[in-house]
């Protein structure tokens, strides 16, 4: 486009045509500008934009906003609908402006804004929201006075404002208004809301901040159709509010409040990779130097309760102590495991800086088995409009560590279990997470210790597994794991940024390639070809076979299999089937069957792991022809 041959990169891309017209002697200039199709972030349906300005013995300026109404998918859209009316007036001519800019603070000024029975629903379409299903906004803004001393008169009324119902929501539908002035000394706002079982009123009056007084009320008033047309992720937010709340003084420094505020069945988007917190019940009740708050909700299929104070200086969060219990919250991502812990959390301001010590302990993560989700139909979905083919993205930018951060947490991650169907594991760490709104940056590590992985039926000891965050979410990786064949001792290393990852395969003997070490890593056995392609064939069976019987058992039992393995047979063992659990985070225990059974092997054994550290365990095999052992281990890796 224009702008980009100019080095200006925007998501904003339009039709634009200007027509200027300037008089004899330059004592009057006329100006016309269309924009046609206006759209991209964070208009959604494109705008059509006129604005007409003429300087003679005055100046005037109109200006006019619309869209098409949209019909729904498929469907072409409809007339236009007139959004915004803007006409003004300032009583000067452009050689006086030229001759006295100063002088034309004093002109009288005589602007008028206007909205005329707006589709509710269009004008959040604009922003590709659908929060509202009906309704009208009519309105007017008055602006007089003078361009040094503007006086504001304005008036805004919601009529019919319906919400969407659903199976757990009925349909609300509000009346309201808002009245607001400034005649150059002292201003103020008062809204007013109606609806079934519900109001809600404001009233905001004041010279100047300090003195400024604001009085809310609400009883049982679902705030749906008001949050609508709040920008960004507030827009999505509902729920019932019950609130007697004063402010005096808008100071930050002296401001004074006192009140309670509840609500119910409340949603509150917190962040796309968190998700919302819904079904809540929000209390907070403000007193002169602090504010206390609990929430009881959930979060996804889980429960997150929190209780804290936050001290006040004024109005201004000083610090506070606040504890956090999760249990069974999955976020939002690509592998969205389940977690429970308990968290405290201690804040304190320093300037314009917050800094929080953050501890999470007795933390579980569960990673589910039926995690990702099934491919979609191929071609393009039927509500994907496709335009002219121009990038109205925006250039990614570059991840750097915040510079001035607002918000440090020093976050302290006490041991936890990691279970999942291929990982068994203990998890701990410390990281310094920054962010300045724009960026986020994480120093420190997070590391697994007396890990186990199970990868394509065969079980690896995790030497080490440590991610290390060096400034930005992409962590360095270093990982080791191990296999002891008969023949061989394989090591894998994971090296590199998480984002690319690089393979590094060594044995001990160091007798094979790389190529055949993936091999192993991959399912191969070592042990060459000796095997019968008829048995390499029905132990890959085998093992599909038991891992969808372990699907089924898991889900049957009332405890957890953490192992159902099908091992096939190799030149020095039998074939075997082996099933186990860890009973706590240190002690595993399984029982394993070989179908046919060697003579210097039992048919069926008990294995049992105690691991007295994060390197040492002891290991313990008994069966029913005698055979076993103990064994005292301990890993070190050089």
């Amino acid at each position: 486009g224009l702008l980009a041959r100019f080095g200006i990169e925007s998501s904003v891309r339009g039709t634009v045509t200007v027509a200027a017209e300037v008089g004899e002697g330059a004592r009057a200039a006329k100006l016309d500008v269309v924009v046609h199709e206006l759209r991209g972030d964070p208009i959604a349906q494109p705008l059509d934009i006129g604005v007409t300005a003429t300087i003679s013995d005055k100046t005037t300026v109109n200006l006019t906003v619309a869209t098409r109404e949209q019909r729904g998918s498929g469907k072409p859209p409809g007339p236009l609908v007139r959004l915004l009316t803007i006409d003004g007036t300032i009583p000067v001519s452009l050689p006086e402006l030229v001759a006295s800019p100063k002088a034309v603070l004093a002109k009288p000024l005589k602007v008028s804004a206007k909205l005329q029975a707006v589709p509710a629903k269009q004008l959040l379409a604009v922003f590709g929201r659908n929060e509202l299903e009906a309704g009208t906004i009519d309105g007017t803004v008055d602006i007089a006075g003078t361009i040094g001393s503007p006086t504001v008169v304005a008036k805004l009324v919601g009529v019919g404002l319906a919400v969407p119902s659903n199976s757990n929501r009925p349909a609300v539908t509000t009346q309201i208004t808002v009245d607001a002035s400034w005649d150059g000394a002292a201003g103020k706002l008062v809204v007013d809301g109606t609806q079934a079982g519900g109001t809600l009123h404001v009233d905001a009056r004041g010279t100047s901040l300090a003195d400024t007084k604001v009085v809310l009320d609400a009883k049982g008033f679902a705030m749906m159709p008001v949050l609508a047309f709040l920008p960004g992720p507030a827009g999505s937010g509902a729920g019932t509010l019950d609130a007697h709340v004063v402010m005096t003084g808008l100071d930050p420094r002296t401001a004074k409040a006192s009140g309670d505020l509840h609500l119910v069945d409340a949603r509150i988007p917190i962040s796309p990779a968190v998700g919302t917190l819904h079904s809540a019940k929000i209390d907070l009740v403000v007193r002169d130097h602090d504010i206390t708050i609990a929430v009881d909700g959930k979060l996804g299929g889980g429960t997150v309760k929190a209780t804290g104070t936050i001290a006040r200086d004024g109005s201004s969060p000083t610090g506070g102590d606040v504890t956090i219990t999760l249990r069974k919250v999955s976020p939002i991502g690509v592998v969205e495991p389940t977690i429970d812990a308990d968290v405290t959390v201690k804040l304190r301001r320093e300037d314009l800086r917050w800094l929080a010590d953050v501890d999470v302990r007795n933390a579980s993560i569960v990673v589910p088995s039926n995690r990702g989700e099934e491919l979609k139909q191929p071609g393009a979905p039927t509500d994907m409009v496709f335009m002219n083919g121009e990038r109205i993205t925006r250039r990614p930018m570059k991840k750097e560590l915040p510079t001035h951060p607002v918000i440090v947490a020093n976050i302290t991650l006490w041991p936890a279990n990691l279970k999942s169907e291929e990982v068994r594991g203990i998890v701990r760490g410390k990281v310094v997470v920054t962010a300045d709104g724009m960026s986020i940056g994480i120093v420190g590590n997070v590391q697994a210790s007396r890990a186990n992985l199970d990868l394509f039926s065969r079980r690896y000891r995790v030497d080490r597994a440590i991610a290390w965050f060096d400034g930005t979410t992409d962590p360095l990786l270093d990982v080791i794991i191990s296999h002891d064949f008969p023949e061989v001792s394989t090591t894998t290393q994971v090296r590199g940024r998480l984002s690319s990852p690089e393979l590094i395969m060594s044995s001990n003997p160091s007798t094979y390639s790389q190529g055949q070490l993936l091999g192993f890593l991959l399912g191969g056995e070592p042990s060459g070809d000796t095997q019968d392609p008829g048995d390499r064939a029905s132990a890959v069976g085998m093992s599909f076979v038991a891992n969808k019987i372990g699907g089924y058992m898991r889900r049957a039992l009332p405890f957890d299999l953490d192992v159902i393995r099908y091992d096939n047979a190799t030149a020095l063992n039998s074939a075997a089937i082996t099933v186990g659990t860890w009973l706590s985070r240190r002690l595993f225990v399984a029982v394993r069957t070989h179908p046919t059974s060697r003579p210097d092997e039992n048919t069926g054994e008990g294995e049992v792991e105690y691991w007295l550290s994060r390197r040492m365990a002891v290991e313990a095999i008994a069966g029913d022809r005698g055979i076993g052992g103990i064994d005292l281990l301990w890993r070190k890796r050089y």
